[in-house]
């Protein structure tokens, strides 16, 4: 028997052996046994290969019914969100997570700087709220919750915070954004600098997928995330989406609230980063969640080159991106687009901590300048390159998740520096480790 002979042998059999030869018979012989034979022998067999198997019109409506189902699940989910929002806890429930969440630090042995600094300050705080209700409970949850977290895992429900809770906060902040002990902090005011005098991070292409920058903002009239109300969210989507409309030129572009995208758009906007999703935990349990889907929204122009996410981690997040490393183009387009968001809506601003944010992490000038990138030589001592990267002011994640695995670098430190220092450190340290790379 030849080598064809033996694979068609081993087919039928397969075939055999898995009912195709004998539901296909059956159906063949219905054909055969037809009176009037069907124009389209195709859909009869089809029709007829199994018993179980549904017809068109049966077809059509279980996919109706799951549809149905899909819908009554997403208004439960809502529901769900709505209450969870709506939980207030009792100062028994605030000392409670506060005392086990500690002990869990301790059990795990996290390196987060909640177990560093909380200890100190909670007899002093652990009973205060702030003007929105806050409590330490609310602020590190998301901690308590993920002891390993390599991102500080803490969020503020309001500008408060800052103040009610500075004995623990401001080392926490001290430590992230390198501030000195013996040094006080305080934001210099807002200077975006001159973009010309930036430079191209990959002329030639080799290096850069993606290169993203973005400014956060909160409005001064509300809390922030974790403790807005669901009116507060639909009212700052409707606000902001009315600003973001009188926006022109390169900048101009189309908003929608979130749940009016459909799911196909939604997963190639996200792809393309120029969407959200609830799919970050530390957040969900710092309760940038409430409500969801309530008030979220994208604006975005037609080359998907800007963007702004409302309601995603704060109130606003305005974007501008490239999959070039043209960090002069991207770094303008953001700051052509300020003048018109700043118009009509006043930001939560303060001399010391600069714009307000939910995570510490971004106060300051807000400014966060990433690149998505191939470094092949320098990440196969991915310990090393972190070092590398701490020592230029930037910090460093492995994406690993996506289908190309790929190293996401952006600056870390924010406040205490202007708008422009934070690019120009951003670019530095980037033009830095792909010279590395090029000489290894």
């Amino acid at each position: 028997m030849t080598s064809l002979e033996a694979k068609r042998e081993q087919f039928r059999k397969y075939l055999e052996r898995s009912g195709v030869i004998d539901a296909l018979s059956k159906a063949l012989i219905k054909l055969y046994e037809e009176a009037n034979k069907p124009d389209d022998a195709v859909r009869f067999i089809r029709k007829h290969l199994c018993d179980t198997c549904p017809d068109d019109e049966a077809f059509d409506n279980m996919k109706a019914d799951l549809i149905e189902a899909n819908n009554t699940i997403i208004e439960l989910e809502r529901e769900l969100n709505r209450v969870r929002g709506n939980i207030k806890r009792t100062p028994s429930e605030v000392l409670k997570i506060l005392e086990n969440g500690m002990q869990r630090l301790d059990k795990e042995e996290s390196e987060s700087p909640i177990r560093k600094y909380l200890p100190g300050a909670f007899e002093e705080l652990k009973d205060l709220k702030s003007m929105f209700g806050t409590t330490m409970a609310d602020i590190f949850n998301a901690g308590f919750e993920n002891p390993h977290s390599e991102k500080l895992a803490v969020y503020v429900g309001d500008h408060d915070c800052y103040n009610i809770f500075a004995t623990v906060l401001d080392p926490i902040i001290r430590d992230y954004h390198g501030i000195p002990e013996d040094e006080d902090f305080k934001q210099p005011e807002t200077d975006f600098g001159d973009p010309t005098t930036l430079k191209n991070l990959d002329p030639d292409g080799k290096f850069i997928k993606t290169t993203k920058i973005r400014v956060s903002r909160n409005i001064e009239e509300y809390a922030f995330l974790p403790k807005m109300s669901e009116e507060d969210y639909a009212t700052v989507m409707e606000r902001t989406s009315q600003v973001l409309m009188c926006l022109e030129g390169e900048q101009d572009g189309t908003f929608y609230a979130l749940e009016d995208i459909d799911s196909e758009t939604k997963k190639e906007l996200i792809k393309t980063h120029v969407a959200f999703d609830k799919v970050n935990k530390l957040l969900e349990a710092g309760g940038g969640y409430r409500f969801w889907p309530t008030g979220r929204g994208i604006y975005y122009n037609a080359p998907r080159t800007f963007a702004v996410w409302v309601n995603e981690e704060d109130h606003l997040q305005v974007i501008s991106m490239s999959q070039t490393g043209s960090l002069p183009e991207i770094y303008r387009r953001l700051i052509n687009a300020m003048p018109t968001i700043e118009k009509d809506l006043k930001f939560r601003r303060d001399d010391k901590y600069g714009y307000m944010t939910a995570s510490p992490t971004n106060l300051g000038s807000t400014l966060r300048a990433s690149v998505h990138i191939n470094l092949p030589k320098l990440s196969a001592d991915v310990d090393k390159l972190r070092e590398t990267c701490k020592s230029l002011n930037l910090e460093v994640r492995l994406r690993e998740e996506e289908i190309e695995p790929s190293l996401e670098i952006a600056n870390k430190q924010k406040l205490g520096i202007t708008e422009y220092e934070a690019v120009k450190i951003f670019q530095d340290g980037i033009l830095e480790l792909i010279a590395q790379e090029s000489e290894k």
